[in-house]
């Protein structure tokens, strides 16, 4: 998978209107199996989602208002597909 493919993905689905506990758990999960391929393709990009997407999935719990992470996500992968045009 490449980094546009990955952040195209989430921008869709968050545009859609999916924000449950199972797309968190699945973004968290897709980041850490293609970590290595991101980071062969842009290190810096693949560090910087690393260190930010992760945060976001994680507040996303069973139950809970899902509004805050859909919005915080969908502004850091918009602000990630923007490094990317970089």
């Amino acid at each position: 998978m490449r980094i546009l493919e990955y952040l195209t993905y989430i921008d869709k689905e968050l545009k859609k209107g999916t924000k449950d506990n199972d797309f968190s758990y699945w973004e968290e999960h897709d980041l850490a199996v293609n970590y290595h391929s991101f980071e062969e393709e842009n290190a810096y990009l693949a560090r910087d989602m690393n260190d930010t997407l992760p945060d976001i999935c994680e507040q996303m719990e069973p139950g809970m208002e899902s509004e805050k992470f859909h919005h915080e996500l969908l502004v850091e992968v918009n602000r990630l597909l923007s490094l990317l045009d970089d």
